[in-house]
C-alpha cells in the first residue's frame, strides 16, 4: 500500500504535526508514505486549458512539482489531505493542488449515482482521509466541509473519511476514529477498465 500526504497547511505548527501523526498512523497500517508540503513546492494555479486532456493526455502542460503529485496520486492506494478550513473549504495550497489533479480523470463520461462524473486514468481508486481545521467548533462551516470534501471524493472515485480538528482543543486521538479506514475496501476499488 502507498499512502500519498499532501500537507496544505502552509503554517508548520499544528499542520506538520498532524502531517506527522498521520504518517504515523499510515504507517501502522503498513503502508508506504510520502508526505509533501505544500507550501514548500512550486505550483502554479491550474489554467484551465484542458491541455492534460486533448493535447498532452495525463501530462499538465505546466511543468511544475505537481509533476510529481501527479504520478504520487496514480500509485496512492490512501490520500489523505491535512488543510486549514476556510469558509467551509480547503486552504489555499491543497486547493491548488487539487485543481491541478484533473489529469489522473479521464476526458470522457460515466454515470455515478445518476450523475455525470469521469473515469479514472489509471485504474486506481483511493481511500481519501480529509483532516480540516478550525479555530474552534463552528456547526454550519463543518456540515459545508464535510460536504465538499463527499463531492470531491465522487469526483475522485474515493471513499472518503473527513475530520475536523480543533486549534484550541486537545483533539485527543483521533486516529481511533480512522481505525475503520484501513479495512474498509471503497467500492471504487473494483478493477477498472
Amino acid at each position: 500500500m502507498n499512502t500519498l500526504i499532501l500537507n496544505g497547511g502552509g503554517n508548520g505548527a499544528p499542520f506538520d504535526a498532524i502531517a506527522d501523526r498521520a504518517a504515523a498512523w499510515a504507517r501502522a497500517q503498513g503502508s508506504e508514505v510520502t508526505a509533501l508540503d505544500l507550501s514548500a513546492l512550486e505550483i502554479a494555479p491550474c489554467l484551465g486549458c484542458f491541455s492534460c486532456w486533448t493535447k498532452t493526455p495525463g501530462v499538465c502542460v505546466t511543468r511544475d512539482a505537481m509533476d510529481g503529485i501527479l504520478a504520487g496520486l496514480a500509485a496512492a492506494d490512501t490520500l489523505i489531505w491535512v488543510t486549514p478550513i476556510r469558509f467551509g473549504g480547503y486552504g489555499y495550497h491543497l486547493k491548488k493542488a487539487l485543481d491541478r489533479s484533473i489529469p489522473v480523470l479521464l476526458p470522457f463520461f460515466i454515470k455515478i449515482g445518476g450523475e455525470i462524473h469521469h473515469p479514472m486514468r489509471y485504474g486506481t481508486a483511493w481511500r481519501l482521509v480529509a483532516l480540516g481545521t478550525l479555530p474552534a467548533p463552528d456547526a454550519k462551516i463543518e456540515r459545508i466541509y464535510h460536504a465538499l470534501v463527499a463531492r470531491n471524493a465522487i469526483n475522485m472515485h474515493a471513499k472518503p473519511t473527513s475530520l475536523v480538528l480543533y486549534e484550541t482543543a486537545d483533539n485527543g486521538r483521533w486516529e481511533d476514529k480512522l481505525s475503520g479506514v484501513a479495512a474498509a475496501a471503497p467500492a471504487a476499488m473494483e478493477a477498472r477498465p
